[in-house]
């Protein structure tokens, strides 16, 4: 599935635990889970973390910069673990790290599927 379209301002929860995303101003027909993902910005392909749950949000693994207002088309792949509830911000700190630390995992020892990703 690919989904696009605008980067808009969140909570910025992401940037503070930091790990900042990409939220999207709709949401798409996906169901709640964390998934791979492609992210392409005008600054190229990225390998990515997408959060499905509330609300929709990326994580470009090793990007830095500012993508507010920005166009992005994200190809999302397979999912690897479930939204689960948080009560503290270490909690959900530590869901996020290990959610990235095994999408990172993947991304090195699979084949890149045609994809031009240079950012893996």
């Amino acid at each position: 599935m690919t989904i696009s379209g605008v980067v808009v301002k969140g909570q910025g929860l992401g940037r503070v635990l930091g790990f900042p995303t990409a939220n999207l101003a709709f949401f798409p027909a996906l169901p709640p889970g964390v998934y791979l993902a492609y992210v392409r910005t005008k600054e190229g392909l990225f390998p990515g973390v997408l959060a499905q749950g509330k609300k929709t949000e990326v994580h470009l693994l090793d990007f830095t910069g500012d993508l507010y207002g920005s166009k992005i088309e994200i190809e999302v792949d397979e999912r690897i673990s479930d939204m689960i509830p948080w009560t503290t911000l270490e909690e959900l700190r530590e869901k996020i790290s290990h959610d990235i630390e095994n999408a990172r995992y993947v991304f090195r020892h699979r084949p890149r599927k045609g994809r031009d990703c240079e950012h893996q």
